[in-house]
């Protein structure tokens, strides 16, 4: 039986929140969702029983193979309203996404998302590549080591738009170079990174749009020496846009600020 959600949310701290919306049913003067007995919203506080029945919530919900979810998010906060300190809510978040990732790997289909948005990566393995429309990853951190394995996923390979919020050391060209939209966040963008975008994104068919949003002063005075030498207009704000030509296509690079951070953007007009 198809099962449609518009947005399912999972929130875990010290314990989880589960949040979903539309399509609804009335049932008896009682709201509820659409093949799932449950309230719209409901929160399990810590403990390994709660856990557990959280886990078996959303597997009820995920073992439904023609389960379709327009958004998914899946965050793991920080909060003081609970006694117990980081260090236990810590191990309770990473306890619960191992639970999860322990079911959805039981499944024997992967789950239709359209728009993902994570703090963690575990779950991506387990999302159908050929839905995803859009991943927002949103980690504490990330390593090295973790956006290998990112661009290792056949849920990337293939994925229209994606956004990496932490502040990355690098540029991950492996993950953003078969996207046709990206936003990343970098400590610093040398003028090798960008000459390697700009004929990049010059010559990908399915390039659209990029964001490169620079910590600091992680950029140097070159890439307005290299916008001035392709003949940059100043906008009213102060930005510097250029037009590139390339053998098929013609972008524009865009450098200024954003909230007070400098960033490039690239994007295609013909």
């Amino acid at each position: 039986m198809p099962m449609n959600i518009e947005k399912l949310a999972i929130y875990v701290d010290w314990g989880v929140t589960i949040k979903f919306s539309d399509p609804i049913v009335e049932k008896n003067g009682i709201t509820a969702y659409a093949h799932w007995p449950c309230r719209s919203q409901y929160t399990l506080e810590g403990s390994a029983k709660s856990m557990s029945e959280a886990v078996n919530d959303i597997g009820i919900v995920f073992s439904n193979p023609n389960l379709k979810i327009t958004r998914l998010e899946l965050n793991r906060g920080s909060t003081t309203t609970y006694k117990q300190n980081q260090n236990e809510i810590n191990l309770f978040q990473e306890k619960f996404v191992q639970c999860l990732v322990s079911m959805m790997s039981s499944l024997p289909h992967q789950i239709h998302v359209e728009y993902v948005f994570l703090d963690c990566i575990e779950i991506l393995p387990f999302l159908k590549s050929e839905k995803l429309k859009m991943i927002d990853l949103s980690p504490m951190e990330i390593t090295d080591d973790s956006l290998h394995k990112i661009a290792q996923l056949e849920q990337i390979k293939r994925l229209p738009i994606i956004r990496i919020l932490p502040m990355l050391d690098h540029v991950p060209f492996d993950i953003i170079s078969n996207t046709s939209k990206f936003g990343i966040f970098v400590r610093n963008f040398p003028e090798s990174d960008f000459t390697r975008f700009v004929e990049q994104n010059l010559q990908e068919e399915n390039f659209k749009f990029g964001q490169v949003i620079i910590d600091g002063n992680g950029i140097g005075s070159w890439i307005t020496d290299f916008l001035s030498k392709h003949h940059a207009v100043k906008t009213d704000d102060g930005s510097m846009i250029a037009t590139l030509d390339g053998p098929k296509f013609k972008n524009t690079v865009e450098f200024g600020e954003i909230e007070g951070q400098e960033t490039v953007v690239f994007k295609r007009t013909t």
